[in-house]
């Protein structure tokens, strides 16, 4: 399955909100195969960065 959820959200609380999301979301349905999610950041959809799961740093400039 693929979706995309955006979401308009304060820089400073990008992290947060992206935790909040991504463990909602991986958790939301029980399968028997693992729920993975992707976060990208960006200002708009040509801009857009994958962020790496421990929030660390921006791994992906597409």
């Amino acid at each position: 399955m693929h979706d995309e959820l955006i979401f308009e959200v304060p820089d400073e609380e990008i992290e947060s909100a992206t935790r909040l999301v991504k463990q909602v979301m991986e958790s939301a349905f029980e399968l028997s195969v693992p729920l993975v999610t992707e976060a990208r950041v960006g200002t708009n959809w040509g801009e857009l960065t994958v962020i790496d799961p421990d929030m660390s740093i921006l791994i992906e400039k597409e």
